[in-house]
């Protein structure tokens, strides 16, 4: 028989915090961009990030990399600490973790080691679970992934044990994951446009639900293609057919979150 196909309803106000939680992704980002003098990076992660994280729990924990600051962002991290962890200098670092925030972890090893840390920490998640009949889970962001054998012992530790594990990696129209199921050591392998935050959404539902349920870990594919439209602008465009998009909403939080950053940016200015 085959599985049922799981599309849970998103009510409008999770669209809209959603949506927002993007908008201060961006935000923050462009920012950024602005103080460090770097070039603007285009990765248009907003939606994948903003669905996957707004269903973690206090008690489950996130592991994404240094650079990826609107993880740390939307995780809880105050500005403060998100640009302490984007300025600090980690090139004489030795070992795999960088440093530990609140509820997340920055990990600098490459995608293998990252996988298996992460499986190391969602095993010990499940051993002090108790009596609980819900699991703590272990989000990790691994970045680009163009070679899916290296999450080879990752995935196999995870099917063994049954972990509570979500491993999300991001591929290109060119480079897709092509894992067949022994490979995958029988984990569900879940493909998805990384730029579409409804998909994204029923996506991290479904797979949130699977590993709290003890159900067992999920491989969640996002994938970006660079002739697509801008995933706020997307988000946006479907707030509006919907008949939902609140200009003021909208100009409000950017007018306060912006004020919220030059307050911030500004008083790192005045340390240098």
């Amino acid at each position: 028989m085959a599985e049922k196909v799981f599309k849970p309803l998103i009510s409008n106000e999770k669209l809209w915090h959603i949506y927002e939680a993007m908008l201060r992704v961006r935000l923050f980002e462009d920012r950024f961009a602005a103080h460090s003098r770097t070039p603007k990076r285009n990765r248009r992660e907003e939606a994948m990030l903003a669905a996957l994280l707004d269903g973690l729990g206090k008690r489950d924990v996130l592991i994404a990399r240094k650079e990826n600051l609107g993880a740390a962002l939307l995780r809880g991290q105050s500005i403060p600490s998100v640009l302490g962890q984007a300025l600090s200098d980690d090139r004489n670092a030795t070992r795999p973790i960088f440093a530990p925030a609140t509820d997340s972890n920055i990990f600098t090893g490459s995608v293998a080691e990252m996988g298996t840390f992460a499986a190391g920490v969602a095993m010990g998640l499940q051993i002090q679970k108790g009596a609980n009949p819900l699991r703590s889970v272990t989000l990790v962001l691994l970045g680009e992934v163009k070679d899916g054998l290296k999450l080879d012992a990752a995935l196999r530790v995870a099917a063994q044990s049954s972990l509570p594990l979500i491993l999300v990696c991001r591929t290109n129209n060119a480079q897709k994951l092509t894992l067949t199921s022994k490979e995958l050591h029988s984990v569900p392998h879940m493909p998805v446009d990384g730029q579409d935050a409804v998909a994204m959404c029923r996506v991290a539902q479904e797979a949130l639900g699977r590993t709290r349920a003890g159900i067992g870990s999920v491989l969640v594919e996002c994938r970006f293609f660079s002739h697509q439209q801008d995933p706020i602008e997307a988000m946006k465009d479907r707030l509006q057919a919907k008949k939902i998009f609140n200009q003021r909403r909208h100009d409000l939080l950017i007018e306060r979150f912006s004020a919220t950053l030059e307050d911030s940016f500004g008083t790192l200015g005045s340390k240098r």
